[in-house]
């Protein structure tokens, strides 16, 4: 562009500095700013001239070249200083500096003493601006979203991404096409090899250059992120008891997928609890707890789910976790109406009886309130239905593994004491005083 005054046939922009007495010395002595221009290189003229006017008394001066440059931005070229005692406009010269680099909008032109004995008068006008090379911001041709468009061999195209997520990138050579978020001169500038499957950030402009020509669509992936509800592996929980949550149906089909986990505000009955997150939920460690008492985990809302998009995260949930009714111990099993214990004894002492002594056993409850129960002078094995219809059998005391579900049994707290019944809680055990030997009653 011009800066020519076709009013005045004057060159617009015209400026000047004159220093009286000594030459200033080396630096900057004139400085002209043009802002609000594009980024990029360019060549830029003046008409002007620079002077030592030692016939003003100006001393420490001399004339000739590499004394003084006319200055634009990074680029410059040398002035002949004259030795005038006025600068006329025939004394004028046009000044070119090409490849000088705007990057941010502003254009400082001007001249610059390099040497010390340089010029003390100077005066310039700016003639012509030529934006020799633009950057990719002023040139780069759009790429819609979602539309297939044919790419020109090394010319760089411009995509503006609409929302936070991932995109695909569908085209004939992916390796052939780079992108960079960086606005640059074309003929420097470098990036990195696209995928076919990006994560973009809303709103940032991605300059794209393919070495070859061909097609290139870029559309949002459609992906899907499931994080749904929270299950805890037991039931039942006892002191120090491990419990795992989990959400088992959280996934996504996005490779790239960002899982984000804050479990900081999980609290039990009440209180922040210590978490340790895992791959898909947490483990804690269960505090103290009372027997036959039910207790509430409560998981905030968006403690795990995933960022991309529009982010997908758990609901707020409460899970009910009960206390058993008897804990893990040693005990003795008394009946204080008929004042007799639990006890082995007949067939070998096989059989489960009740007499006036007892005998200690181990109890043992897992997460769903299924108890084993060992008698402390047989490890190894335990009391057991000796059929699988348990409202016809009896009871033993050596039953092993083999055993099954025939072993276990679930303690149930009452008003004044425990009922014991089978794990399936079909049937209650109650002895039978004339033969001293237990059998069940539905």
């Amino acid at each position: 562009m011009t800066y020519l005054d076709m009013a005045t046939g004057r060159y617009k922009q015209r400026f000047e500095n004159y220093t009286g007495g000594t030459v200033p010395g080396l630096g900057k002595k004139l400085v002209k700013t043009i802002s609000g221009l594009p980024n990029g290189k360019y060549s830029v003229t003046i008409n002007g001239g620079a002077s030592f006017t030692s016939g003003n008394g100006v001393t420490g001066g001399s004339t000739g070249d590499n004394l003084t440059v006319f200055f634009a931005n990074d680029a410059n070229t040398n002035v002949s200083v004259v030795d005038r005692n006025a600068i006329n406009n025939d004394a004028f010269t046009d000044y070119t500096a090409s490849d000088a680099l705007v990057t941010d909008g502003n254009l400082e032109v001007g001249f610059n003493n390099i040497d010390a004995k340089g010029a003390n008068w100077f005066v310039g006008s700016v003639k012509y601006i030529e934006l020799t090379e633009p950057y990719f911001s002023y040139t780069a041709t759009e790429i819609p979203a979602a539309t297939a468009t044919a790419l020109t061999a090394d010319k760089w195209y411009k995509f503006t991404a609409a929302s936070t997520d991932n995109y695909t990138f569908a085209t004939t050579t992916i390796g052939n096409v780079i992108y960079t978020t960086t606005d640059q001169l074309p003929s420097t500038a470098t990036g990195s090899t696209a995928t076919e499957i990006m994560a973009l950030t809303e709103g940032t402009t991605y300059y794209i250059k393919s070495s070859t020509a061909q097609t290139l669509t870029i559309s949002p992936q459609s992906f899907t992120y499931t994080v749904g509800e929270a299950t805890s592996d037991v039931s039942y929980i006892q002191k120090d008891n491990t419990v795992t949550i989990s959400y088992a149906d959280l996934g996504t089909d996005n490779p790239s997928a960002t899982l984000v986990k804050n479990f900081s505000g999980v609290t039990f009955d009440g209180n922040v609890i210590s978490v340790t997150p895992t791959a898909n939920g947490f483990t804690f460690t269960v505090p103290t707890v009372t027997a036959a008492t039910d207790y509430t985990l409560a998981i905030p809302a968006n403690a795990i789910g995933y960022s991309d998009g529009t982010g997908t995260y758990n609901a707020a949930q409460n899970i009910t976790l009960k206390a058993p009714a008897v804990f893990d111990g040693t005990y003795y099993l008394y009946d204080a109406t008929n004042k007799v214990f639990l006890a082995r004894g007949g067939a070998s002492g096989t059989r489960a009886v009740v007499d006036k002594y007892g005998v200690p056993f181990n109890l043992t409850t897992d997460g769903t309130n299924a108890s084993l129960i060992e008698f402390v002078d047989w490890t190894g094995v335990h009391m057991f239905f000796d059929k699988d219809d348990h409202a016809a059998c009896w009871l033993y005391t050596d039953g092993g593994s083999g055993q099954g579900n025939n072993r276990l049994f679930a303690f149930e707290k009452t008003t004044g004491g425990y009922y014991l019944r089978d794990a399936a809680k079909a049937v209650y055990i109650k002895h039978d005083k004339k033969s001293t030997t237990y059998e069940k009653e539905i």
